[in-house]
């Protein structure tokens, strides 16, 4: 099958190894050759390029490429499945089972997304837009009111699928915005507002996809700095080469049979409860007010008859726990940092006794938490596929915390410096990849709390009960900031939604 992903750029890029993707440059009409292919040959409208943007790479690849399926992503924004970008292995089963593949929905901070163009942009635009549909399209005008209520949009003009739903959806697409181009003057707006048709097309193809009830698969999508792809390859590279290095050995004990099987009882709750771990090393008492709030939220919406609490601190975790004098020695050098001793901490906790691994970053909003600790053997916060280390789920000898544990400790038995924050979430997938057992308990976790970043833009904002009733929904854990200062009130003392619903 011939399956192409186009990287649209505007300048020059490391680039990819995989033949995968090719790169198309846009906009080549107005400037200097960059050596890539470009828009501006065939059936073209590259020299609408500063007003259309990546759409004129959009409008090529629909006039002058032919493939069986086709996606587009940009010099600095890639799709991503656990961390990677996507393979054609990936693309093609995925396009099994779906028919286009956009970026995850992202929330807007205004009402709807009408007041959100209208907050940024020029909403007589939105308005033209509509009278356009309505009058070339009517069959679509109810898709373009039920967006424009909504507070979700997939940005980034980004797609992947078979070329002749791309072909329909371009068709569709130009016939529109051709329209709105003749109705409007942009000759007196800056160079920014003069993007206008790439900014309503992140909104046209949230239309065509509610009106045509395609099967979506929305995908994460990660932006990254000119630069930033070529030092992730390379880290990437440092990480696995390491991973040659020390991980041989301890894969074949956690391939075996008996590992497999191993089950360590160590309970550290004689009243038979299942333990829910979490830490702050100076002590609850002493940890930022954000923490605090977090703790106690656990503390108040589990179920103490079935759960118990451990709070774990820099001066007892070694009644629990066993760290080598390698690691002790260099956790004390600072040659280890202390968010790295709890990802360690973690595994062996949950290796030896099982039970529940929740960040002291981790706020519990209400009693669904129980129902989420007993949906499964192995539960995890679990976001576009990807495990979350913030909170874990697992009985005591399971292989995964086991093997983590040790390539943790055999890293810093030969290495002084940090490759990177993410190991463990590296290490978590090296897992899945080579053992078959531990990948199908992960698998089996759904995807969860797909809000669970809300706080992150709008802790400080004014609460809105609509809104947070919408987002409540489907999510239960959210993750704050330990060394952020959050507001309770707005200047006209107003509840914020951190002041609502985490100090309430």
């Amino acid at each position: 099958m011939d399956t192409q992903m186009w990287v649209i750029t505007h300048k020059n890029y490391p680039g990819i190894s995989d033949d995968l993707y090719r790169t198309l440059h846009v906009g080549r009409a107005l400037s200097q050759d960059l050596g890539y292919t470009g828009d501006d040959t065939g059936d073209n409208i590259s020299l609408k390029n500063r007003n259309y943007c990546e759409l004129t790479g959009l409008y090529w690849l629909w006039k002058n490429n032919q493939c069986d399926i086709i996606g587009v992503c940009h010099y600095r924004r890639f799709f991503l499945e656990k961390g990677r970008m996507l393979t054609k292995e990936y693309i093609e089963k995925t396009l099994n089972d779906y028919d286009i593949i956009v970026p995850t929905c992202g929330m807007v901070k205004e009402e709807n997304v009408r007041k959100q163009y209208a907050a940024n942009h020029y909403e007589e635009d939105f308005d033209i837009c509509r009278d356009v549909i309505s009058e070339k399209y009517p069959e679509y005008v109810e898709a373009f009111d039920i967006m424009a209520e909504s507070k979700l949009l997939n940005f980034c003009n980004m797609i992947i699928t078979r070329k002749n739903i791309f072909d329909d959806y371009c068709k569709w697409l130009f016939d529109v915005l051709f329209e709105v181009e003749k109705r409007v003057d942009i000759s007196d707006r800056d160079d920014y507002q003069k993007r206008i048709f790439g900014f309503l097309s992140e909104r046209l193809i949230k239309v065509w996809l509610i009106k045509n009830e395609y099967k979506v698969k929305e995908q994460n999508v990660k932006m990254m700095d000119l630069d930033e792809l070529d030092k992730k390859s390379s880290l990437n590279n440092a990480i696995r080469n390491v991973y040659q290095k020390i991980t041989a050995g301890i894969l074949k004990k956690y391939l075996s049979p008996t590992v497999q099987s191993e089950k360590i009882n160590q309970s550290v709750c004689s009243d038979g409860r299942i333990p829910v771990w979490t830490y702050w090393w100076d002590g609850e008492e002493q940890s930022p007010e954000a923490v605090k709030k977090c703790i106690k939220s656990i503390r108040d919406n589990i179920d103490s008859n079935k759960y118990k609490l451990h709070v774990i601190t820099l001066a007892d975790c070694q009644q629990y726990v066993t760290f080598s004098n390698i690691i002790i020695d260099k956790v004390n050098s600072g040659k280890i940092d202390l968010d790295i001793l709890a990802q360690r901490l973690s595994m062996e906790l949950l290796y030896r006794y099982g039970g529940v691994w929740i960040s002291p970053e981790c706020f519990a909003a209400d009693e669904r938490v129980n129902d989420f600790i007993d949906s499964g053997e192995f539960v995890s916060l679990k976001h576009e596929g990807i495990c979350d280390k913030s909170f874990l789920k697992g009985p005591a000898g399971f292989p995964l915390f086991g093997f983590v544990m040790e390539l943790i400790d055999t890293y810093f038995s030969f290495k002084d410096d940090l490759l990177s924050q993410d190991m463990t979430d590296e290490f978590i997938n090296i897992a899945c990849e080579h053992m078959d057992y531990v990948r199908n308990d992960v698998d089996k976790c759904p995807d969860n709390n797909k809000n669970c970043e809300f706080f992150k833009e709008n802790a400080d904002r004014v609460y809105r009960e609509e809104i947070w009733d919408d987002v409540v929904k489907d999510t239960w854990l959210y993750k704050l900031q330990s060394d952020r200062q959050y507001k309770q009130k707005n200047i006209i003392d107003k509840d914020t939604f951190y002041g609502k619903i985490i100090c309430r």
